[in-house]
């Protein structure tokens, strides 16, 4: 399977944030077909995304269902969450 933008290959020729995000839409799209919204669970998405971007997946996602993501610093997140799990030093808190 070929994924490209416009006339380039990504696979070959993208960045890490084109290809991360090449992916990520076709996950998104894949979930939006299925019969029943699946558990949705994003490692470390927004790390490759602008805020623009980050601000357009969660607006996508928030009527998906359930999602969980992860993130290395809460600042990543381009909204409130509905429940925040925060791990530091090994342990939840």
């Amino acid at each position: 399977m070929l994924i490209a933008s416009g006339d380039r290959d990504l696979r070959q020729y993208g960045s890490q944030g084109e290809q991360r995000l090449a992916v990520l839409s076709l996950l998104l799209a894949e979930a939006e077909l299925l019969p029943a919204r699946p558990l949705l669970l994003l490692d470390d998405v927004l790390s490759e995304l602008d805020p623009g971007r980050r601000q357009v997946l969660a607006e996508r996602i928030a009527g998906m269902g359930q999602t969980m993501i992860t993130a290395t610093h809460r600042s990543a997140l381009p909204m409130e969450p509905a429940q925040l799990v925060e791990v530091e030093a090994g342990s939840a808190r």
